[in-house]
């Protein structure tokens, strides 16, 4: 019985997706951070963390667009290398391009937090 190495250029596309999906969990955590901390910066001293749901639905369509774009390019990433894995790296590209594009313009409809009424 003998077993066979696969070369490196049949490999090469999925180590390749490999990084770049990686590339992609590290631009999620860094753009759900980044908008936590300029909805933080936003709300002024008089908002806690408690409270980001008074600035409207900006900062929590942002972090989830970000968050299901990239489980759904890791899902697609993996059917797709499946039955194509030559051009299975250009899957988490588009998933980073797309989850960028919804971040910005999610955050774009973040505003100040509407005042507490009462006294």
């Amino acid at each position: 019985m003998s077993t066979t190495l696969v070369p490196l250029r049949h490999r090469r596309p999925v180590l390749t997706a490999a990084l770049v999906l990686l590339l992609h969990g590290v631009i999620v955590f860094v753009a759900v951070m980044l908008g936590l901390s300029i909805a933080l910066t936003i709300g002024g001293p008089t908002i806690g963390r408690d409270e980001l749901g008074r600035m409207g639905p900006g900062l929590q369509l942002a972090v989830a667009g970000a968050l299901v774009l990239f489980a759904f390019a890791l899902l697609l990433t993996g059917l797709i290398g499946l039955l194509s894995p030559r051009r299975v790296w250009v899957v988490p590209i588009v998933g980073i391009c797309s989850s960028v594009v919804l971040w910005v313009t999610a955050m774009l409809f973040l505003h100040a937090p509407d005042p507490v009424l009462g006294g």
